[in-house]
């Protein structure tokens, strides 16, 4: 005899669902704020890291500012940045020195519209930072260095790692008070390194080598062999341009509408051949509304800064616009410091956030510190979509540098 079987009726099941959904809808109250505070507490990490390294890059390469230009270029001429090649920057070739002036070691555009304006999104075009240096590409030829004999033997590192190799670029400068550029016949400026193994190592030119055996000169590399490898460099020295743009590809999904990235952009050294003289890119930080640059210049020469807001008669002075007086790499002397201000935002976006640390009148932050006051810019994050929404930071870089 079969049993009568029952199973739950429609109410029952109705108001099961009911509860199972009151309990869900209070569960989601209780855990959406915890997931979005996780959220922007991991954004807000990312950014902090990104801040650090980012920073510590730039600091090493101001830090690097001047290290193997010449001071005297004996008559040679040498290509720089060229438009044609590079549409990251705007009148890219304002910041160059060529073809036959003395390279600066620093070079900034200050507000002027010859940087990134109009290309980068911005309300306002930021500051563009210009470093020349050998040394500061970061490939590792550009960190090598030897000398060079009267016989045209150049001295061989121990390890081996510490070398330069065939065919890497390198210039030859001659050490000394002037550190006047050595130049072959022609006007080059340029030459190869030749790794004769077993045998002496030498330069692929023997114009280069020193005169007479009082004396030695530097051989500084700057690039890897070029395709062909006998390609001359394009200038005697590297250089890498900080500057901020909005890429064409867009921006990261976190980052507000109408902040860029900062970029390195190194100048490629290639000659007659495609992107040479434009650059190779690399981000350093992300979602950046603004980048202002100032010196510190010892203008009485005495080897110190003395911070003129504190040093009551002294003529040290801050300024944002040295780089017209900057006309040779001796010059560079004259500056103590080099301070960099980058407004940026951290973390992401934020509904249940209203930012109001604002350091000027109406909603404005002062992208400078209270040292160089006046010299940085005051930002209105009104230009920001949602800035309301964002929390945002000013990175302060203060680069000593010695006399």
């Amino acid at each position: 005899m079969l049993k009568k079987q029952s199973g739950f009726s429609m109410i029952e099941l109705l108001i099961a669902m009911t509860l199972f959904l009151v309990v869900i809808i209070a569960a989601t109250g209780v855990f959406a704020p915890l997931l979005m505070s996780s959220k922007q507490q991991a954004s807000k990490i990312e950014t902090d890291i990104e801040g650090i390294v980012g920073l510590d890059i730039l600091r090493r390469d101001i830090k690097q500012a001047g290290i193997g230009l010449p001071w005297d270029l004996n008559g040679a001429v040498y290509l720089e940045a060229d438009n044609t090649q590079n549409v990251t920057l705007q009148d890219e070739e304002w910041y160059n020195d060529s073809p036959g002036n003395v390279p600066r070691a620093l070079v900034s555009g200050n507000d002027d519209g010859d940087g990134v304006q109009g290309l980068q999104g911005l309300p306002a075009a930021s500051d563009v930072l210009v470093i020349k240096s050998v040394i500061i590409a970061g490939n590792d030829v550009s960190r090598k260095w030897a000398h060079v004999n009267q016989n045209n033997i150049v001295n061989e590192w121990i390890p081996d790692t510490d070398k330069l190799e065939t065919d890497n670029r390198v210039i030859v400068l001659i050490p000394g008070e002037t550190r006047k550029l050595h130049v072959k016949f022609g006007g080059s400026f340029t030459t190869s390194y030749v790794d004769n193994d077993p045998g002496d190592d030498a330069l692929a030119d023997d114009a280069f080598k020193a005169p007479d055996a009082e004396r030695q000169y530097i051989v500084y590399g700057v690039a890897e062999p070029a395709n062909p490898v006998n390609t001359a460099l394009r200038m005697p020295f590297n250089r890498a341009d900080y500057y901020v743009r909005t890429p064409a590809s867009g921006m990261p999904e976190r980052c507000a509408q109408g902040t860029g990235i900062l970029y390195k952009g190194v100048l490629i050294q290639r000659t007659g051949a495609s992107n040479g003289g434009g650059l190779n890119e690399l981000p350093i930080i992300d979602c950046v509304a603004d980048m202002q640059v100032v010196y510190g210049v010892d203008n009485d020469d005495d080897g110190d800064f003395e911070n003129p807001a504190v040093y009551f008669g002294s003529t040290d002075y801050y300024t944002d616009d040295f780089s017209l007086n900057l006309t040779s790499a001796e010059d560079v002397r004259n500056i103590r410091q080099v301070r960099v201000y980058i407004l940026a935002q951290e973390g992401q976006r934020d509904p249940g956030f209203t930012f109001n640390n604002f350091t000027c009148a109406g909603n404005c932050i002062k992208v400078e510190d209270s040292t160089v006051a006046g010299l940085g810019r005051d930002f209105d994050l009104t230009a920001i979509t949602d800035w309301a929404n964002y929390r945002w930071k000013v990175y302060s870089l203060v680069v000593k540098i010695e006399g």
